[in-house]
This record gives structure tokens, sequence and C-alpha cells, in this order.
């Protein structure tokens, strides 16, 4: 019985700390399944296509504002945060709508108003030759009423460069927010500067933050078990 209120216990610590800041490592989207809010968080679908990176104008769930997006899965050596693919947001368009560009991505969250959410997800910066050190940094950025206003600010990276390392590095994000409604737009912009050497995004999750009173019912649920191992020893 002694084991089973240890286990009570830490159980308790657990949803309890479920509520507190994101942690500086996050962990994988995909492996939150329907806990997390976004879809396809690490834009694997519809499916990866041949070679090294892929232009293309479909990444399942998301919208891009040039109508386009650059989905990599391997190329310059470099893996993913989670699973197999990502998305550069300085994006080379081929000439195909106007050159290099930095690009906003978003999604639509189905929300509850007064709820608060966690966010994480993770950004990397491709440096290459002269243009390793240029500015680079991303923005998070939410339109609480669900549309592509997108004209608040949530986070912004510290500068994504590595000036210690010649590869792209991973670094983990995340930040809080409670929504107003039953719709809330997430989006990721590329900040740096736009020479088609720029930032990566992958591993996007968001996840509720549990509500007090359903911490409390589980806490009291737990004591009442404390209550009855007491009695059956005495």
């Amino acid at each position: 019985m002694r084991f089973s209120l240890l286990a009570a216990g830490l159980t308790l610590a657990v949803v309890a700390s479920t509520a507190q800041a994101q942690p500086l490592t996050n962990p994988s989207c995909t492996a939150l399944g329907a806990a997390n809010l976004v879809r396809n968080c690490s834009f694997e679908a519809p499916g990866v296509g041949s070679g090294k990176w892929q232009w293309t104008n479909d990444i399942t769930s998301w919208t891009s504002s040039s109508g386009y997006f650059e989905r990599w899965y391997g190329h310059d050596g470099f893996t993913s945060r989670d699973g197999s693919a990502h998305l550069e947001l300085d994006v080379d368009t081929d000439a195909n709508v106007g050159g290099v560009m930095n690009t906003t991505v978003w999604q639509v969250l189905n929300t509850q108003a007064g709820r608060t959410y966690n966010v994480f997800f993770s950004s990397a910066h491709r440096p290459k030759g002269g243009q390793a050190q240029a500015y680079s940094q991303m923005l998070a950025l939410l339109d609480f009423n669900g549309g592509t206003g997108l004209g608040f600010t949530a986070f912004t990276t510290p500068q994504l460069f590595d000036s210690n390392a010649n590869n792209l590095k991973w670094k983990d994000h995340g930040f809080s927010f409670t929504a107003t409604g039953s719709q809330t737009t997430l989006g990721f912009r590329a900040a740096g500067t736009a020479n088609e050497y720029g930032d990566h995004l992958d591993n996007i999750g968001v996840t509720a933050v549990p509500e007090p009173n359903a911490v409390l019912l589980v806490a009291s649920g737990l004591l009442g078990l404390g209550v009855v191992a007491r009695r059956r020893r005495a």
C-alpha cells in the first residue's frame, strides 16, 4: 500500500506540472497525438516527394502567404526536428512568384474562450558561405478571431545564427496564450534577411493547460485513495 500511495503522489505531481511553463527541450509534436491541436504538425502530409527538397503549393492543413511552400527532407544533410520533413520559410520561389521572399505560414486552431494554451516549436538557420551571418529570426503570430490578420506577435526568437557551427542546428522555443474565442490562428514568419539561406520551422505543438477545477478533482480523488488506504491499515 505504501507503493500505491507513492504512485498516487507522483501522479499528482505530473498533473500539476502540466500547467507550468514549456520545457527547454520540446517533445515530439506527433507523439502528442490528439492532445496536440496542430494538424500535420511536422509537415509530413500529403507525403514527401522524391529527392531531398520539394517546391509545392500543397501542405495539408497549412496556408502560405506566397501560396507556395519549400519543404525539406534531408537537403544539405540536415535532418528534421520531428519526422522526416520540415519547412524553410525564407523561400526560394525559383522565379515562380517573385524570387526569394520571407514567407508566413498559418493554421486555424479550435480553441475555447478563456482557456490557456501552451505552444512549442523548433527553428533553425541555414548558414552557407558569406550568407551565414545574415540577420535571422522567426516570429510566432496570432489572430484571436481565427482569421488571417495575424496582427499579434506572440513570440520572437533570438537570432538563430550560430557563429560556432557551419551546420544547421535546431533550437526549441515555447510560449503561452489565452484564447478569446472558438478559433485562433497560429502563424510563423521568417523575420531575417531574404537571401535564400534562411529560417527553418518544424515540430509545432499546441496543448491546453488543464483547468484548475480538473486538477483539483484529480487531487481530491487521490486524497480519497489515501484515506481509504489508512482505514484499511487500521
